[in-house]
């Protein structure tokens, strides 16, 4: 199977998980840095302005509620833009680190 095939499997599971009623996953402050397996789910007690960074693997990011979708690639640094907690899910094994 290419990665792109994978990719594109692993989204739909993504996708199709998001649909169903979230699990009850207690927001948390995070011990850094994070170590998440592929699939694996973190919510985190994010503030606005803090930084993470993807260390060694994709993290896939949104918020409560929130629609939005962002991928975090591997390496890639994003910040955070509000307060709510963050539904985090590494898209591979990956560290999440606090940058």
């Amino acid at each position: 199977m290419s990665t792109t095939t994978s990719s594109i499997s692993l989204l739909h599971t993504v996708l199709t998980w998001w649909q169903r009623p979230a699990p009850a996953l207690p927001a948390r402050q995070a011990v850094w840095p994070v170590t998440l397996r592929r699939g694996q789910l973190y919510r985190l007690a994010a503030m606005p302005g803090q930084c993470l960074q993807a260390s060694g693997g994709d993290l896939w990011v949104t918020f409560d509620g929130d629609p939005a979708e962002h991928v975090v690639e591997a390496g890639q640094t994003w910040q955070v833009p509000i307060d709510r907690p963050l539904l985090v899910q590494a898209l591979s094994d990956a560290r999440m680190i606090q940058c």
